[in-house]
């Protein structure tokens, strides 16, 4: 569980970061909701980069000199796999795809790839359709999350991450269920323009 709060951590951080960058040089200048919700939109999609095409980055303080050591990982390229066969690695996560693990850790280890994948575009989902100027262009938003995430899958192959099809389709899928919320919570959010 440390993993997921760590991630969590990180998005966290690098969208409030972000977010408060962008408003302090952009405020005087915003106008209306649309605009702020395109900041929102920048702040999110550097957060997914954050945790996807990022290198590792650890901050340790030593315990016997108290000085604080810096490491940078970056993975071995020759060591990238590439799945473009759709659910291929979405059966392996129930399966266990040939590894000797519990059920129990091959149950959770799948639905935490799988959520993980699928929330974080749910808020790509809902923020293109307040952002865009026709906003409720379905196609424009699973468009955005296509191209958005063959990149992300594209740089991480090249980065000595995996690429894989399925989190694509889990990416995709993720915002569709943002667009979702948004068609739900429309006329709400008409009403407070």
């Amino acid at each position: 569980m440390s993993f997921i709060l760590e991630y969590a951590l990180k998005i966290f951080l690098w969208f409030t970061i972000t977010f408060l960058l962008l408003y302090l040089i952009r405020r005087k200048r915003l106008r209306g909701k649309q605009e702020l919700c395109g900041l929102f939109l920048i702040a999110w999609i550097v957060a997914v980069f954050s945790v996807t095409l990022f290198p590792e980055v650890n901050l340790e303080i030593d315990a016997f000199t108290y000085m604080p050591s810096l490491q940078i990982r970056f993975r071995d390229a020759e060591l990238s796999m590439l799945n473009i066969v759709p659910f291929k690695s979405i059966l392996a996560a129930f399966t266990g795809g040939g590894q000797e693990v519990s059920a129990r850790d091959q149950l959770l280890s799948a639905l935490i790839n799988l959520a993980g994948n699928v929330f974080l575009f749910v808020p790509l989902g809902f923020l293109v359709p307040l952002t865009a100027q026709k906003r409720s262009r379905f196609g424009v938003t699973v468009g955005v999350a296509a191209v958005l995430s063959a990149g992300i899958e594209t740089v991480q192959y090249f980065i000595g991450r995996s690429a894989d099809i399925d989190d694509l389709l889990l990416n995709v899928f993720g915002a569709v269920v943002g667009f979702g919320l948004y068609a739900i919570l429309r006329k709400w959010l008409q009403r407070i323009e």
